[in-house]
């Protein structure tokens, strides 16, 4: 069995919808929108661009695939319950080596092997 690194979290907008943008700035392309209603997987995060919206704002990108199976970036400033400027403490780091870099390109999400459990937990 396998599974992707990554976590979900809950995440608002005013108007239900999270932009998921090609490159982590807010006046990158949107290319899809994520639904609030529904769980966001997120694949791991960097900083790129400040993001404002209303009093809150963060330099947080979230690695994200929307329900339309688009890759790109959400601002963390959506992620529900954050303070500001802050990385998330679940999600892992897109890139180890660079926590302060800005990706061009929404990193390929990692496999990790999980050990196979019986269902009787043996």
């Amino acid at each position: 069995m396998w599974r992707v690194h990554g976590r979900y979290c809950p995440d608002w907008a005013p108007d239900n919808r999270v932009p998921v943008h090609a490159r982590p700035t807010p006046d990158s392309e949107v290319l899809d929108h994520l639904d609030v209603f529904a769980e966001s997987w997120f694949h791991c995060q960097e900083r790129g661009a400040l993001t404002r919206l209303g009093p809150a704002s963060s330099t947080w990108w979230a690695a994200a695939e929307s329900p339309g199976r688009v890759r790109g970036w959400v601002s963390q400033v959506y992620f529900r319950g954050a303070p500001d400027d802050t990385p998330d403490g679940g999600l892992e780091f897109c890139r180890a080596d660079d926590r302060r870099g800005m990706s061009r390109t929404v990193p390929d999400p990692v496999p990790v092997a999980v050990p196979w459990r019986h269902a009787g937990g043996r």
